[in-house]
């Protein structure tokens, strides 16, 4: 996936309902769609235009491995937060134990949980991309 060139910051992101984010196979966090189970997550808002969202659908692998879906997330805009409806993406086929592992409030690749993203196991991570055209 090459960079997306729409893409602007909105705000930092909290869902409004709690949802199992774990660390998967490859090291890769996943979001499991399992209602009532898990913790709010924390993330960031960005607007993009259709062909980026488009790119961002083929890198999670929408709909064949993630579900891309609307949800109510708690957008903070400075000083002021606003619920507000935003496309999240959710692995909707998991293996039950799955939901067994620790759950997080947010996913970052050198966090305290001592299991980096693996980006090799993902050749359209971008840092792959640019590795790969940097090389030929």
């Amino acid at each position: 996936m090459e960079s997306l060139t729409s893409a602007t910051f909105v705000g930092k992101g909290k869902t409004v309902s709690v949802h199992p984010l774990v660390i998967g196979k490859s090291n890769l966090p996943m979001l499991i769609d399992h209602k009532s189970y898990g913790k709010q997550v924390n993330g960031e808002v960005y607007e993009v235009d259709a062909d980026d969202l488009r790119d961002l659908d083929r890198f999670e692998g929408h709909p064949d491995f993630n579900n891309r879906r609307e949800i109510d997330i708690l957008v903070s805009y400075g000083d002021k937060n606003v619920v507000e409806k935003c496309a999240t993406y959710f692995i909707t086929n998991y293996a039950p134990e799955m939901l067994q592992q620790r759950c997080y409030e947010n996913y970052d690749s050198y966090a305290d949980h001592g299991i980096p993203y693996d980006i090799s196991e993902n050749p359209n991570h971008p840092d792959n991309v640019q590795s790969s055209s940097q090389s030929s």
